[in-house]
């Protein structure tokens, strides 16, 4: 468990060019790594941690065109984040659902979710977040 969560924690970069048969083994992964968190949780660290591999796997879920998954993941995300108060966290996912949206052709809801997460990052002092949305 200790290598799948160093994995994890390398984030999109290391999965993003991944062909899709190991993407699909990835997002096994993340879905067993979820499990495990919803049963054993415990706290607010729990919950943070939980609400990252849902963001990992939403996005993984995206790249891999399983548009739904991927929406009902971010959502899930962003309720975890948004209940232990990880601004930062909830900048990350709006970003995310933002993409999904794009790419759905789903413009204003796209530019409304880009709005939410630009103020957070701007509220978080995150620099990098704030250019990149």
């Amino acid at each position: 468990m200790q290598i799948t969560q160093a994995q994890t924690a390398q984030g999109t970069l290391a999965w993003q060019e991944l062909p899709p048969e190991e993407k699909t083994q990835r997002i096994s992964i993340l879905e067993g790594l979820i499990d495990d968190y919803r049963t054993l949780h415990r706290g607010k660290a729990d919950h943070s941690r939980l609400a990252e591999l849902l963001l990992e796997l939403g996005q993984l879920y995206a790249r891999s065109y399983q548009i739904k998954a991927s929406q009902q993941s971010l959502s899930k995300a962003l309720q975890l984040f948004r209940a232990v108060g990880d601004r930062l966290g909830e900048a990350n996912t709006l970003q995310a659902i933002g993409d999904v949206q794009q790419f759905r052709k789903e413009l204003d809801p796209a530019l409304q979710s880009y709005q939410q997460a630009l103020q957070l990052f701007r509220a978080v002092g995150d620099r990098l977040g704030e250019a990149n949305t």
